[in-house]
């Protein structure tokens, strides 16, 4: 009898289980129907977190630890590629030594340019050449995150989903 009762709890349990994860999937779909990279790039993280959360909890493989940290440094990777904010820093720092980023009227047109406050005719080259040194130290954070996340995923895809 008893036996039967836990079965039978068993199978209601999976059941709303099921229910409940259609509606979170559901509602996922809903939310991304703006289709893009970042958006595939959000649902796989979305999907990755409930993998490490469903891990955390059941514990039923040896070196769960590691796949959870794992699968945690990939959103995290993830997170900053879709986020592209490593540019700040070092903005940071030349917004400090240049002062800050100011619209100015152009000498012809109706046009602006964008100039530092503290930028003259003899500090513009450099300044350029500071700006161009961000942003290429800038993309090789991005591709260094990107390229770490896809090193991880490929060596433990089938670990973590098996």
């Amino acid at each position: 009898m008893i036996q039967i009762v836990r079965n039978c709890w068993r199978s209601f349990r999976i059941f709303f289980i099921r229910i409940r994860n259609a509606f979170q999937y559901a509602w996922r779909g809903w939310k991304t129907i703006d289709f893009d990279s970042s958006a595939a790039l959000e649902d796989f993280i979305w999907k990755l977190g409930r993998l490490r959360k469903t891990i955390e909890r059941d514990k039923r493989h040896v070196g769960w630890e590691k796949d959870v940290k794992h699968i945690r440094i990939v959103e995290l990777s993830l997170r900053r590629v879709i986020d592209d904010e490593y540019y700040f820093p070092d903005m940071d720092k030349m917004t400090e030594k240049y002062g800050e980023i100011k619209f100015f009227p152009a000498d012809y047109g109706e046009n602006f340019v964008m100039r530092h406050e503290h930028e003259t005719p003899e500090n513009k080259e450099k300044i350029r050449k500071e700006a161009r040194r961000c942003l290429e130290k800038a993309r090789i954070r991005r591709q260094h995150d990107w390229e770490y996340a896809l090193f991880l995923i490929h060596k433990y895809f089938w670990r973590w989903w098996n």
